[in-house]
């Protein structure tokens, strides 16, 4: 089985309410149930990961092989953010069911292009 998510001119970075377009591709040797193509956001860090699914697109019994052109509208929010005890990242992935796949491409979102990097602060109450 193989998988690929493509993002036009490679491109990694995105603002918000900005348009994510791409294509997606598959090959398989035998019958796929479905392909999903997900962006979402998460945590990482200390306490419970939290997830959150932003836009998918499904395919229904996918031909073995084939090729999807994708638009995302990227929501205003939240921006990438990695600080020491939390981060909040942004991903695409390609999930195929019978055989489960996943193929994973990490974004970011910021109006600024960069994660935002939250700093230790400073000030004791």
């Amino acid at each position: 089985m193989r998988m690929a998510i493509e993002l036009s001119e490679g491109k990694l970075s995105y603002r918000p309410r900005q348009l994510m377009r791409g294509s997606f591709s598959w090959s398989s040797l035998d019958q796929l149930k479905s392909l999903e193509l997900r962006l979402f956001w998460y945590t990482q860090g200390k306490g419970t990961q939290d997830v959150t699914l932003v836009e998918m697109r499904r395919i229904n019994s996918p031909a073995l092989m084939g090729r999807e052109r994708f638009e995302f509208r990227v929501p205003d929010g939240p921006y990438t953010m990695h600080g020491k005890l939390i981060s909040v990242l942004w991903a695409l992935e390609l999930v195929s069911e019978g055989p489960n796949e996943v193929t994973r491409v990490d974004v970011v979102v910021s109006p600024w292009g960069e994660p935002v990097i939250l700093r230790e602060e400073l000030h004791r109450f």
